[in-house]
């Protein structure tokens, strides 16, 4: 029996609606009671902002991989670091005149030393002229042309090779016409194979070639003897001269290659050797080692036909060549010309006072100004070279007064006197302010040649294979001509090798 429920106010008053347990619902766990480290719920992931961050950073991962993979190849060409030559590389200074053609060897790299290329491995040779050596002569990091050693001579106690000389379009001509030999040879054997094929196809039966023609029979009569050949006449006794010293002398012949009894030895670029006469010579005023003749005035005289000097690389696995030029606008090289002449008329101006008490004036003559981009910084060397005519005046004078009507004579004015040759090498490079900036100076004349010689600029070549051009100077002394190279640097020049003597 249910008891009804009662309206009246009372401690026995009691309703149940639902019972209370509907009240309760059970749910799983937000978080768990117990974890490890790090470890999170899996059903908390789901609705945990963690997991978005867990994405965007993959989605990061996987762009940035992309990315790299995409940019790989475009570091690997403009990251890498440049190709440097270990040697052996040697450097050469090929010498025209004409149709003629000889080498100067000057040194040789490896390993990032440099030895005098002249008695390097000298057997009695040097090896810088190995016969088939190859030397690319080059103009300012531009390919000219090939040179191939077929001869080492001596001369006065310096070596140079005589070979065979190319230029760059005497090349490029006899490979077209080699190639259009070759199409011609493959042109007319395709016609020679159509003209066989083409009509009706011929039968040939072997009765119808023709019978060989019979041998004639031999004759009965012996045949006439032939007179027995006359006795040589002798000899006539041999004539000996002695040599003088200006005819060249080829080396003597080694009993075998090089290679035959030294299987380490360096090996430059070969190439067939050059069919030479061992006879070719070179004129004995333009003898390498003889200083050019100085007139009565201190001018040098002209010695024979002009030569032109290139340098020239033998390396055979070296980086490939690079221009050296630099693009200058009219109004640059001007600016730039105008302050290089500055520098060089100071430069003789202070070298002539601290030797002559009685200078006066300096003329600088026809000059020789060059620029280059050594080292792809995209500023340029700028090497200017020229000879200046030096004038000697009196003491200075007081000025006297015999008139007074009269102007008195100016002090320190040149009077025509002595005169004397200079030569001025000066070297400047743009700061990075954009102004061009003194780093080297050289100054001799024709009475101190013996003290500093005389610098004369080649070329920019790249002498140890690093892809950076160095300078090439000639040196000529009063004992002889030589050869300095200089490293380029930003605020000064460094020696890098002279033929002239040991280095500082």
């Amino acid at each position: 029996m249910v008891q009804p429920g009662v309206s009246a106010l009372g401690k026995k008053n009691n309703t149940t609606v639902l019972p209370r347990s509907s009240f309760s619902d059970t749910i799983l766990p937000f978080w768990s009671g117990k974890l490890n480290s790090g470890a999170l719920s899996p059903i908390s992931m789901l609705c945990s902002p963690i997991r978005h961050l867990y994405r965007r950073a993959a989605a990061a991962v996987i762009c940035g991989l992309l990315s790299f993979a995409w940019a790989s190849p475009a570091w690997a060409q403009y990251g890498r670091r440049p190709r440097v030559s270990k040697g052996p590389r040697a450097t050469g200074i090929v010498q025209l005149q004409g149709k003629r053609a000889r080498l100067i060897p000057l040194v040789i790299m490896i390993n990032g030393q440099f030895y005098d290329a002249s008695i390097y491995r000298a057997d009695p040779r040097p090896m810088a002229l190995d016969p088939g050596v190859v030397y690319e002569a080059e103009r300012s990091g531009t390919s000219v042309g090939l040179f191939t050693v077929g001869n080492a001579l001596q001369l006065n106690n310096n070596w140079y090779g005589v070979g065979h000389w190319e230029t760059d379009e005497e090349i490029q001509q006899a490979k077209q016409a080699r190639s259009k030999e070759e199409e011609q040879a493959k042109a007319a054997q395709r016609a020679s194979a159509r003209a066989e094929d083409s009509g009706p196809p011929v039968l040939r039966r072997p009765g119808n070639e023709k019978p060989p023609a019979p041998n004639p029979p031999p004759s009965s009569t012996p045949p006439a003897q032939k007179p027995a050949p006359a006795p040589p006449a002798p000899a006539p006794p041999q004539q000996t001269a002695k040599a003088t010293p200006s005819t060249p002398s080829p080396a003597p012949a080694s009993s075998g290659s090089p290679d035959d009894y030294d299987p380490n030895r360096p090996v430059l670029r070969r190439g067939a050797p050059a069919a030479t006469s061992q006879e070719e010579t070179w004129p004995a005023e333009l003898v390498p080692g003889k200083p050019a003749a100085i007139g009565a005035a201190g001018t040098a005289e002209p010695a024979g036909p002009k030569i032109e000097q290139l340098a020239a690389i033998s390396d055979a696995d070296g980086p490939e060549l690079r221009s050296y030029n630099f693009s200058l606008s009219s109004e640059e090289r001007n600016s730039d010309y105008k302050k290089m002449i500055s520098y060089a008329q100071d430069a003789v101006s202070n070298y002539e006072r601290l030797r002559h008490p009685d200078f006066a004036s300096a003329q600088l003559g026809a000059s020789d100004f060059r620029y280059f981009d050594v080292d792809l910084s995209n500023e340029p060397v700028f090497i200017l070279t020229a000879p200046a005519m030096v004038s000697f005046g009196a003491a200075p004078r007081a000025a006297t007064r015999r008139r007074t009507a009269r102007r008195a004579a100016p002090m320190n004015e040149p009077t025509p006197g002595k005169q004397e040759q200079a030569y001025v090498t000066v070297v400047g490079r743009v700061d990075l302010y954009g102004e061009v900036k003194l780093i080297f100076s050289s100054v001799t004349d024709s009475s101190h040649l013996d003290e500093i010689p005389r610098l004369q600029l080649i070329d920019a070549v790249d002498v140890d294979g690093d892809q950076r051009g160095e300078l090439l100077f000639q040196e000529t002394t009063d004992s002889g001509n030589g050869y300095i190279i200089y490293r380029v640097y930003p605020d000064q020049l460094m020696q890098l090798f002279s033929t002239q003597g040991p280095q500082d």
